[in-house]
C-alpha cells in the first residue's frame, strides 16, 4: 500500500492508496451498519459476520463500554487518514471518476474469480443460513469489509512486514508467504464457530484459494478494490440460491 502524502493523479496508482480504499469503503461500512439495525432491529439476538463479531469480541475486555470504544476506534481510525491525508481533502483533489472505476474494477475482478471457481465446479462452498436475501446482502457486505481488514490488510501486512523487517527475509518472499497463509487462515475462519461449515478438504482448498485470489487483489490493486470485489461475489453466492436460480 502506498503512504505518500501527495497522492498520484494517475487512476492505478491513486487506487491502491489508502485513502482512496477508505473513501471508497465508507458507504459500504454505513450500508452495513444501516442492514444491520434492520436486521437486529426488536430481536434477542445480533446477527454479525463473523469477523466483525471476532472484533467485537475482543472489544468485551471492556465490559459494558465496548460498543461506545468499538465505534470510537472506526471513528479515530478514518480521522487519522483523513488528518494524514488533509491537504488532499480540504483542496478537494478526491477524483470521483477514479472511485467509480474502482468499483467497476471491483466487478472485473469478481467475475474473474466466480469464472475460476465455476470451471472447478464449485460456486457454491456453503448454503445461505437464511432465505431472506436482505439479511444475506447484509452478511456479504460484512465479510466484504471485516474479512479483508483482518485477512489481507491486517494479516498480510502484519506478516510480510515481520518476515521483511525483523527476519530479513526477502521483500518478495515476505510477500508469497503473508499472502499464502492468509489465505490459509482465512479459509480455517469460516469453519470456526456455531455458524461454520463442515470441514471438507475440497471446499478448504477452494477458499484458501479465494483468499489467495483477493490478497493478490489487495497487494496489486489495493484494499478498497479487494473489499468490493469480496462483496460482489459474496452477493452472487448468496442470490443465486436464494432467488432460487440454481439449476
Amino acid at each position: 500500500m502506498m503512504s505518500n502524502l501527495d497522492i498520484p493523479q494517475t487512476y492505478f496508482s491513486a487506487s491502491r492508496n489508502l485513502l482512496y480504499s477508505l473513501v471508497v469503503i465508507f458507504p459500504m461500512l454505513f450500508l452495513y451498519e444501516l442492514l444491520g439495525f434492520i436486521n437486529n432491529f426488536d430481536t434477542n439476538y445480533q446477527i454479525r459476520n463473523g469477523a466483525d463479531a471476532l472484533i467485537r469480541q475482543v472489544f468485551t475486555i471492556f465490559g459494558p463500554n465496548s460498543e461506545l470504544l468499538y465505534g470510537l476506534s472506526l471513528f479515530l481510525i478514518f480521522c487519522a487518514v483523513g488528518y494524514k491525508y488533509r491537504h488532499t481533502l480540504l483542496n478537494d483533489e478526491i477524483n470521483i471518476k477514479f472511485l467509480v472505476l474502482m468499483i467497476i474494477e471491483s466487478l472485473f475482478w469478481c467475475s474473474g474469480l466466480l469464472i475460476i471457481m465455476k470451471g472447478v465446479s464449485t460456486l457454491f462452498l456453503a448454503t445461505p443460513i437464511s432465505v431472506d436475501l436482505l439479511e444475506q446482502f447484509y452478511l456479504s457486505v460484512g465479510a466484504g469489509i471485516w474479512e479483508e481488514l483482518i485477512f489481507r490488510l491486517g494479516l498480510i501486512t502484519v506478516l510480510a512486514y515481520l518476515m521483511s523487517s525483523i527476519f530479513r527475509y526477502g521483500k518478495t518472499f515476505s510477500l508469497l508467504v503473508s499472502l499464502i497463509f492468509s489465505g490459509v487462515i482465512f479459509s480455517i475462519f469460516h469453519y470456526i464457530g456455531a455458524y461454520g461449515d463442515i470441514f471438507t478438504w475440497h471446499t478448504f482448498i477452494l477458499r484458501a484459494f479465494a483468499g489467495v485470489f483477493l490478497g493478490a487483489v489487495f497487494l496489486f490493486r489495493g484494499l478498497g478494490i479487494s473489499v468490493y470485489t469480496h462483496i460482489f461475489y459474496d452477493m452472487v453466492l448468496v442470490s443465486i440460491p436464494v432467488m432460487g436460480l440454481t439449476s
